[in-house]
């Protein structure tokens, strides 16, 4: 296959996005004076500028006074040329962009005067300014105290009248870590060595180190006073080559007078133990914020850290330490959650000291005449809430990922039933696997590979014939509790399948949760059929008794197995979409009025930090924490719908083919490589 010709019109594409090299840009100087496409306010009156300024204005004939016009009249003619030559990405000037991020800081964002003024002046935009001004992106690890200021400040500009506990501040805080590539990298705008662990530099952990350091002292100086009352603290000798570090002060127990005690510190590693050198991260930690306002959507990321391992008591030192910075830039944590990790669960727990059942106690009789269930009966022994640690009379709640929960539902599916495995789920007496709903699957024709027919279900092999790829993308686990399986099991469980007797407990379990799925991504319509549903604006709006009906299903199916036991969930998938239920429950019964307040649902959980890492992956199957923090400075400064594309090499996307691509036409051949742009994917 013959390859494409490269268009002229992308070679000046490609030639314009070149820098010139440093002759070119230093002859032009000397001719001219001024390049306004690559000199900015710094050099423009620098010393060392000034004779090339005063030839420029000598040659050009122009006053001091109007420089400014000039060198605006220059950048919208350059912008003119790089638009005429066909260049979409770079065509604004220093000039231009920096006096397009002065309107913006002194108009604000808000009204849309700043959008007016860029139209009619040829100013770049503020997805254009925000490439260039993104706050954190060199910021070091932890709490990103510039992005807060940045969004605090936003917030004011769109928020004027809007009160220190106005509902647009409340939101969730969402985290999650991923793997990187370990080695230390150097950030070349600020020399900075990124790479090693943020816990390192830890005041405590230093605390304990030097503490250590003053034991041992301590014990080493009185083995010495014992052995010889005249003794001198250690002096630091040239042909051992240690240094003498004085490591505190302590009291002789016998003359109470202070006595110098120093430690002997090797400079070997041996010495010192591992422990107290830098180590090398080896995960990339992340924290978003979101509002939950449904109305006003606000979302950034609010911390990052690089860490070599994660253990519940660090994370939940952190979590701390992000809701009181958030709380000091105006923004109010009510709910915060992630994955179903161990030290994630161990973090949250040991936070959460109200339970469901005593949460729940208190809305009893209020819930008493929509309901024909004892609440408190259903509710799960598990910790829901804590108080807020700066506005005290805030609730807290634990939320979970439904997405995650979703998909270790399934995979309990996938295994119930093997030889090699113990799972073997069973409701009201009867068996539920993945395999029913393939073997209806396989009896309506779909699986069929030996004639070409229309699918009736959108179901594909993925689906059932699963590895490590699959099991980890969102969009075949969701496809399994939906209405297309009930309807693929309704249309073809027979006889000879058992019929519904036999797949009634299972398609009633779908049914839930296929409503679940709906309510917390507030899908009112998908395609043409009708979902209805909406952001919770009332305590009794009737999605909370949807929700609520799918934890009694979850405790009856508990309960009917006698706990947790191999032919119910796990433990921790239990409590996933308990949390995942109840947070959302909880933060309408305390914060939700029914007059102007309502919650879009779809903001909670960690789908956020998940697209971050999509993101990362998708370049980059193995970044190292340097792309993971020029990563995160993109969506701290408003660039977020990028992060909502999909990415074949991303698992929370899509796999790489869906059903409904086989029924497409064949695409056009790329006019570069030569290849079919789809078909062409295995190869």
């Amino acid at each position: 296959m013959m390859k494409g010709k490269v268009d002229p019109l992308m070679r000046d594409r490609i030639a314009l996005k070149r820098r010139e090299s440093y002759d070119r840009i230093a002859a032009k100087l000397n001719s001219n004076g001024v390049d306004v496409s690559v000199a900015g306010a710094a050099t423009l009156f620098d010393k060392k500028r000034k004779p090339h300024l005063e030839k420029f204005l000598e040659k050009e004939s122009v006053e001091v006074k109007d420089m400014a016009t000039y060198l605006y009249e220059e950048s919208c003619r350059k912008v003119d040329q790089a638009r005429l030559k066909g260049a979409n990405t770079i065509r604004h000037c220093p000039f231009t962009i920096r006096l397009s991020a002065l309107l913006a800081r002194k108009l604000g964002q808000s009204d849309g005067l700043h959008e007016l003024l860029c139209k009619t002046f040829r100013l770049p935009t503020l997805p254009t300014v925000r490439k260039y001004s993104s706050p954190g992106a060199h910021e070091p690890d932890g709490i990103q105290y510039e992005a807060l200021q940045k969004r605090s400040e936003e917030f004011a500009s769109k928020k004027p009248d809007a009160g220190s506990r106005d509902w647009s501040r409340f939101g969730s805080l969402a985290f999650d870590a991923m793997y990187t590539r370990d080695g230390v990298v150097q950030d070349y705008h600020t020399l900075e060595v990124v790479g090693l662990t943020n816990d390192y530099f830890n005041e405590d952990i230093v605390k304990s180190q030097l503490g250590a350091l003053s034991d041992q002292a301590n014990a080493d100086a009185e083995d010495e006073n014992a052995n010889d009352d005249d003794a001198s603290p250690i002096e630091d000798s040239a042909d051992t080559n240690q240094a003498a570090v004085i490591a505190t002060s302590t009291t002789n127990s016998s003359n109470n007078e202070p006595t110098k005690v120093a430690v002997s510190a090797s400079k070997t590693k041996s010495d010192f133990g591992a422990d107290n050198y830098p180590s090398v991260g080896k995960q990339f930690l992340a924290f978003y914020f979101t509002t939950l306002d449904s109305t006003f959507k606000m979302q950034f990321m609010a911390a990052r850290y690089s860490v070599a391992s994660l253990d519940g008591d660090f994370m939940g030192s952190k979590i701390d330490e992000v809701i009181v910075a958030l709380a000091m830039h105006g923004f109010i944590v009510v709910m915060t959650g992630g994955d179903g990790a161990a030290e994630n669960r161990f973090a949250l727990k040991a936070r959460a000291y109200i339970s469901a059942k005593d949460f729940f106690a208190t809305y009893k009789e209020t819930l008493a005449d929509f309901i024909d269930y004892d609440i408190v009966g259903i509710m799960p022994d598990l910790p829901l809430a804590f108080h807020h640690p700066v506005h005290t009379d805030i609730l807290i709640f634990v939320g979970g990922d439904m997405p995650h929960a979703i998909k270790k539902f399934v995979n309990a599916l996938e295994v119930s039933g093997w030889p090699s495995h113990s799972r073997n789920l069973r409701f009201r007496g009867q068996k539920l696997s993945l395999q029913m709903i393939e073997r209806c699957w396989v009896k309506s024709g779909d699986a069929s590979i030996d004639k070409v027919t229309l699918r009736k279900y959108k179901k594909s092999h993925d689906h059932f014939n699963r590895d490590s790829y699959s099991r980890l993308c969102v969009w075949l686990a969701v496809n399994i509790p939906s209405q297309d399986s009930i309807k693929c099991i309704k249309d073809n469980c027979d006889k000879d399948l058992g019929g519904m007797k036999v797949y009634g407990p299972l398609v009633e379990v779908l049914e839930s949760l296929d409503r679940l799925i709906d309510i917390v991504n507030c899908t009112r319509m998908n395609g043409v059929k009708y979902k209805g549903c909406e952001p919770i604006d009332h305590p009794l709006h009737p999605h909370i008794f949807e929700l609520l009906s799918t934890v009694k299903l979850l405790t009856e199916w508990k309960d009917d197995c006698g706990g947790f036991t191999d032919e119910f969930l796990a433990d921790s998938t239990y409590e996933d979409f308990c949390w995942t239920i109840l947070s959302i429950v909880g933060v309408a019964f305390c914060y939700l009025d029914g007059l102007d307040r309502s919650m879009y649902q779809g903001r909670t959980g960690s789908d956020i930090c998940e697209h971050l890492f999509s993101l990362l992956r998708s370049g980059n199957p193995n970044p190292n924490l340097g792309a993971c923090r020029n990563a995160a400075s993109k969506s701290n400064s408003g660039m977020d719908s990028f992060l909502f594309r999909t990415r074949s090499k991303s698992n929370s996307s899509g796999a790489k083919r869906k059903p409904e691509d086989f029924l497409r036409p064949m695409p056009k051949k790329s006019r570069l490589s030569g290849k079919d742009s789809f078909w062409d994917l295995e190869s």
